[in-house]
């Protein structure tokens, strides 16, 4: 009984990181809308009033030198391959969540794939960066690969029983 209680919390715990990246998702698409549609004008504008009071503080502000330099040199065709790859990641993820929500068996064993590629490919850039997001995204999908696949196993169980 004990572990029943306990695979209905995971499969709890599942759903709240599946909805979480959905919003991911959501989010992914937004930022590609505003990317194909904001000048990069408009986004350096923007990056220069955000930077500049660190900036006054602390010229050498490892962050927003970064952030200006970076704006600086934003053109047209890093900004549509950007907004394309945000567009794909982000509704593949909306998809692949949809029906993890929904239970349907088929989509678990390709949303753990498209998981396993995307750690994989994090993986990869986190060996060239050392970059601590880059290694927090990819532990975060790490534990939300566990829950796909704890969940699988849970729904499966639910659904032959």
């Amino acid at each position: 009984m004990a572990s029943n209680g306990k695979s209905r919390l995971l499969h709890l715990v599942s759903r709240v990181g599946f909805i979480g990246k959905g919003i991911d998702g959501v989010l992914e698409c937004a930022g590609a809308f505003i990317l194909l549609t904001v000048s990069p004008q408009a986004i350096s504008r923007v990056v220069r009033i955000l930077t500049e009071h660190e900036l006054s503080r602390d010229p050498t502000d490892f962050l927003s030198t970064h952030l200006v330099l970076l704006a600086h040199n934003w053109s047209v065709r890093p900004k549509v391959f950007f907004a394309l790859y945000l567009m794909l990641h982000g509704g593949v993820k909306i998809f692949l969540v949809a029906g993890l929500l929904r239970r349907k068996l088929w989509v678990y064993p390709v949303a753990l794939l498209f998981m396993l590629l995307l750690i994989s490919y994090q993986l990869y850039r986190f060996s060239r960066t050392h970059s601590p997001v880059m290694g927090t995204i990819t532990a975060l999908d790490t534990l939300i690969t566990l829950f796909i696949a704890l969940d699988y196993r849970y729904v499966r169980a639910q659904t032959y029983n």
